[in-house]
């Protein structure tokens, strides 16, 4: 059995690049990234397009319940959809929105909950693909 593994070659050890490119992104745009950024080039902007969606009892007419509060956050709002749930007993909406001021997003929100009675209501990043049929 010893002379089996005496007899075996040694494992060889990959050989590190040292071409004069360098092989990873990072490596290639990581300083670019870094200046643009110290630089102010380039700036991380919150997002202000989003969708808004809210459930609300049948009972309430959505058609001009949330225009005040649209008025005050929002620069540009838009009904996308008006679906039945719950055996009709609820209305899901979904809009799309543009908020003026990003930080003022809880305080909307909280405003939309006092409406709707503290149904669902959820707000996301609007994607430029639909995934729903």
């Amino acid at each position: 059995m010893n002379m089996e593994q005496n007899s075996q070659t040694p494992h060889k050890r990959r050989v590190r690049y040292k071409g004069k490119y360098p092989k990873k992104f990072e490596e290639k745009y990581g300083l670019a990234f870094i200046l643009f950024t110290r630089l102010g080039l380039v700036r991380m902007k919150p997002c202000r397009e989003k969708i808004l969606r809210i459930t609300i009892p049948e009972d309430l007419d959505y058609n001009e319940l949330f225009d005040d509060l649209f008025e005050k956050y929002t620069t540009h709002s838009d009904t996308i959809s008006v679906k039945t749930s719950n055996m009709g007993s609820m209305f899901k909406l979904t809009y799309n929105i543009t908020l003026k001021d990003p930080a003022n997003e809880k305080e909307f929100i909280d405003a939309l909950r006092c409406r709707n009675g503290n149904l669902e209501i959820s707000i996301s990043k609007q994607t430029t693909g639909s995934n729903e049929l």
